[in-house]
């Protein structure tokens, strides 16, 4: 986790395509150069959605490709389902990249779990892990689908897993181990939380958990359990944290949080330029 101030682009972005999922997830990707050049795992832009709407709406970073930035989002507000209308060569103001972002551990296996729209950043940093030499696995938990292609592994992650699991197609091209949980019943994927997934994982696979770290982003309750999974593994843990946001840049403060000290004081930290990374004691001690 970073603690620096980071410069922030005012960029005006350029559609380059717009996906929509049959579970109502979007994957916008946007040409943004100085954002896309400068971004790190775990950081955001805050997006104008429209010119009527001068509200910006903040949006995990999911991955980078030469100036080109890839958001994912679900629709919840008229902000958000404005951008849906969006199509190719239409531009879009942001600010980005903002916030203090994940940080891998060199000679750490880095463990992302995330849930829900808190999948991009934790994705984001598996795949930049696993770019820059580091071995990382992927675990993601999601009650409405999935914006990738899946597809059987026929290779189990750990010996006692049962056969035939679903992974994305595409990081299994690159070697990442991926596993996906749901409540669903849904067939190869694991029936349960993905806290109680990796927690599989954890206690089942061939590793050295002291030679583990943790990333995860996500809804409160899964990061709550996330911070107690580390704590009873003695696990190292970052968590990028979601808040409502006003103006994004750390100006008003609307997205200020309790943020613990060992001794167990506290300050109060802003979301958007303090995090949105923290580390998970430092936030559910």
């Amino acid at each position: 986790m970073t603690t620096k101030r980071n410069t922030i682009y005012v960029e005006e972005a350029l559609v380059e395509y717009q996906a929509r999922f049959d579970n109502g997830l979007y994957v916008i990707s946007l040409a943004a150069p100085k954002t896309a050049s400068h971004a790190k795992p775990g950081q955001f832009i805050h997006l104008q959605c429209d010119q009527s709407l001068p509200m910006r709406r903040p949006l995990s970073i999911m991955n980078t490709d030469g100036d080109c930035i890839s958001i994912m989002y679900k629709v919840i507000g008229s902000g958000l389902e404005k951008l849906t209308q969006k199509r190719k060569g239409d531009t879009l103001n942001l600010l980005g990249p903002i916030g203090n972002g994940f940080e891998n551990i060199d000679d750490k296996l880095i463990i992302g779990i995330g849930g829900g729209v808190g999948i991009p950043p934790v994705y984001f940093n598996c795949l930049s892990a696993k770019n820059a030499g580091l071995e990382s696995v992927l675990f993601m938990g999601s009650e409405i689908g999935w914006p990738f292609d899946i597809s059987i592994d026929q290779q189990k992650i750990y010996p006692s897993e049962p056969e035939n699991m679903l992974c994305v197609s595409s990081l299994k091209k690159l070697n990442l181990s991926t596993r996906l949980a749901s409540l669903s019943n849904e067939e190869g994927i694991y029936h349960g939380y993905v806290t109680e997934l990796a927690k599989e994982w954890l206690n089942h696979a061939d590793i050295d958990t002291t030679q583990c770290h943790i990333v995860a982003c996500g809804p409160e309750p899964m990061l709550k359990s996330v911070a107690a999974l580390a704590k009873e593994m003695n696990l190292s843990c970052d968590i990028a944290i979601e808040e409502f946001m006003a103006c994004g840049i750390g100006g008003c403060a609307g997205c200020a949080v309790k943020v613990y000290s060992e001794d167990g004081s506290h300050t109060m930290q802003r979301v958007c330029v303090d995090g949105p990374v923290f580390k998970a004691e430092s936030i559910y001690p």
